[in-house]
């Protein structure tokens, strides 16, 4: 049945090709009816846009960056923090965290932006493990500003702050529901 559905797809039209296709991606949750499948296939779509923004940098640019991942840590940990301590909609942050995360990279590639080959890319990958551990080590231990004179009294709130969850991550982030 797939071998037959392939041949007739690849015998349309370009416009039709991407229209069919649409149409099963969209119908998906709908024929399945199983929230296990929808899961997979979401993670599958957004680990094929990571790879297909890492084929654009990589293979047509030919800039050995790898910091996607943080770039990527940073939209996603903008939208589960203002989700869950701000009730902030997900629809609503999706573009705010796409937002962050261009400002964000274009912050990180500025100094940067004359390195090329190795270099550039030790440089993201290093880059890359900054986020990283930064947000698994919680970086909203802010017990540093308690030091301040006039913020001791901070001192416990400031010390049992949890923003980031630290290696647990981030629970209780909301669902996104279409109607």
């Amino acid at each position: 049945i797939m071998r037959d559905f392939f041949a007739r797809l690849s015998g349309m039209n370009r416009r039709w090709q991407y229209v069919t296709l649409a149409a099963i991606v969209l119908l998906f949750p709908v024929i399945v009816r199983s929230n296990r499948w929808v899961q997979v296939a979401n993670f599958f779509f957004i680990y094929a846009m990571l790879g297909l923004s890492l084929n654009i940098i990589l293979g047509y640019a030919g800039l050995y960056q790898l910091g996607h991942a943080a770039f990527y840590a940073v939209g996603a940990y903008t939208t589960a923090i203002l989700s869950t301590h701000f009730d902030v909609p997900i629809f609503v942050l999706l573009p705010i965290s796409g937002v962050l995360a261009a400002i964000f990279a274009i912050l990180i590639s500025r100094p940067i932006l004359h390195l090329r080959g190795d270099y550039l890319c030790i440089v993201t990958i290093g880059f890359g493990e900054i986020v990283r551990i930064a947000l698994r080590n919680d970086v909203s231990s802010l017990a540093f500003l308690a030091n301040i004179p006039g913020l001791a009294f901070l001192r416990e709130r400031l010390e049992t702050a949890v923003i980031t969850g630290g290696p647990n991550g981030i629970m209780g982030i909301a669902r996104p529901r279409v109607l």
